[in-house]
């Protein structure tokens, strides 16, 4: 559904929406992914670039520092639960603690979704819908590429279209680090979920 209007007094709230037929994009084939992954997130950023300064405020931040400080309480719960992987947690965090500085020397902010993939892009004909916008803050140009790619990790076509797509090597293998840690402090997380995370550390950790 699209999101017309909200109307609330003191008695009654209305909501307007309205019904769209599409499909969401992780039906479509691997190169129409691309290109309608590509789009949105070329819209999600020029929507960033021309927020007025006073809605950008409402927006939260996520910078690298933040991301940096995370880590060892994340490192930590993981361990809790994966006992077994510790000596793949220890070279993923020798390899995060490489790339600290070059995280450190990128400050810059785009509008980023979080959680973008293909069940929260809907298409119909040529138009993009985007959804579950609740996770949306300003962080660093890779987070958009490293989420989704891991949100896709099985689609080695796509992987290396989104690797190829990350100028800073150094600062999204951290970033891809910190988020499959984060992701395996997940309690109910699927056993196939975990598998994709766990190679997806021991890829970053080997690749260039």
């Amino acid at each position: 559904p699209i999101f017309h209007k909200f109307v609330e007094d003191k008695k009654h709230a209305t909501l307007l929406i309205e019904k769209v037929n599409g499909k969401n994009a992780s039906t479509l084939d691997i190169d129409q992914k691309i290109q309608v992954y590509e789009k949105s997130i070329e819209y999600i950023r020029l929507v960033g670039e021309n927020i007025s300064e006073k809605d950008k405020k409402i927006i939260g931040k996520r910078n690298t520092i933040f991301e940096i400080l995370l880590f060892p309480f994340l490192m930590s719960l993981t361990l809790q639960k994966n006992t077994k992987h510790a000596r793949l947690f220890a070279k993923a965090t020798f390899e995060f603690i490489k790339n600290i500085p070059a995280m450190l020397s990128d400050s810059h902010l785009v509008l980023t979704h979080r959680d973008l993939h293909g069940k929260n892009i809907f298409v119909n004909r040529k138009k993009i819908f985007l959804f579950d916008l609740e996770n949306t803050v300003f962080a660093n140009t890779n987070v958009e590429y490293v989420v989704l790619m891991l949100a896709t990790w099985r689609e080695k076509k796509l992987r290396k279209f989104l690797w190829s797509k990350i100028k800073n090597k150094k600062i999204a293998k951290a970033l891809t680090i910190k988020m499959c840690i984060h992701y395996l402090t997940e309690s109910k997380l699927p056993t196939y979920k975990k598998e994709d995370y766990l190679e997806a550390l021991d890829w970053t950790i080997k690749t260039k």
